[in-house]
């Protein structure tokens, strides 16, 4: 019998009704997972979802059939926890198979078809945003935007410093400013030194959150998903507070982002996690 990992209780309900209406809707929130499944067959067509232990993993299997990748080749994944997890999004699909509810399955995909080809371009692209991180530029007005920054991103830079030894520096000017060759020297080694598996999750992390301290910070364990996501949003709650919310939107963003930086949270755990 299948063991069944629930994934989805990081999630809030009310997180997921409105990540959900918002993927049926317009389908601008469907790239979670749409990169893995979207061209697959969207009836669910098999009906037993198990998993099995393989010499370099864990495959998961669909009526004795093991999953492959878009680029065929063979689903296997590092722990039985992630594979658990992917099973449990196949098996927790309905008549029809949603692609925006199974991010775990997309990245997996993308663990195994583009990261490992891609590494070089992720390297550069992460060290990009690296120099213009969302912590690393502040407001010098109103003093209201200035703390809410100051309280969320400076202890995140604090602990940048201290667990990485890579100080970056803050400015109020909008034009990038270079950041430590030191620092970004040892973020770089960092970098390559992570698995696939990992670097995806980062990638992730960091796209999301459009910065690369939040990202790492989330990965470490350093800060919870809801506390990355305030820190990612801090100009957007400002002007929450300020002007108010506009339903449909600012409610619809912050879900999404929570969604998915949740999602890339929870893949990296289960990636590194050798036994439930």
């Amino acid at each position: 019998m299948l063991r069944r990992v629930r994934v989805t209780s990081v999630f809030s309900s009310r997180s997921v009704r409105l990540f959900s209406a918002a993927s049926e809707s317009d389908g601008r929130n469907a790239g979670l997972a749409s990169g893995a499944v979207a061209s697959w067959p969207l009836r669910r067509f098999y009906k037993k979802v198990d998993i099995k232990h393989e010499p370099t993993g864990y495959s998961v299997l669909l009526d004795g059939r093991s999953l492959k990748t878009p680029k065929r080749l063979p689903l296997i994944v590092p722990t039985e926890p992630l594979a658990l997890a992917v099973a449990d999004e196949w098996n927790s699909q309905d008549t029809t198979i949603k692609p925006f509810t199974m991010p775990l399955m997309s990245f997996c995909s993308s663990s195994l078809d583009q990261t490992p080809h891609n590494r070089s371009f992720i390297l550069h692209s992460l060290l990009r945003y690296l120099g213009t991180d969302t912590t690393c530029y502040r407001a010098e007005s109103p003093s209201s935007l200035v703390s809410r920054q100051a309280d969320h991103w400076d202890p995140l830079l604090r602990w940048f410093e201290t667990h990485y030894n890579a100080p970056l520096i803050a400015v109020t000017d909008i034009i990038p400013k270079e950041q430590p060759a030191e620092s970004t020297q040892r973020i770089r080694s960092l970098l390559e030194n992570m698995s696939d598996w990992r670097l995806t999750g980062v990638e992730h992390l960091t796209a999301s959150c459009k910065s690369l301290v939040i990202a790492l910070a989330v990965a470490e364990g350093h800060v919870t998903v809801e506390q990355a996501v305030r820190a990612a949003r801090v100009e957007e709650d400002h002007q929450v507070q300020e002007w108010g919310e506009v339903k449909g939107g600012h409610d619809i963003d912050e879900s999404n982002t929570l969604l998915s930086v949740a999602s890339a949270k929870v893949f990296i755990s289960l990636a590194e996690l050798e036994k439930l």
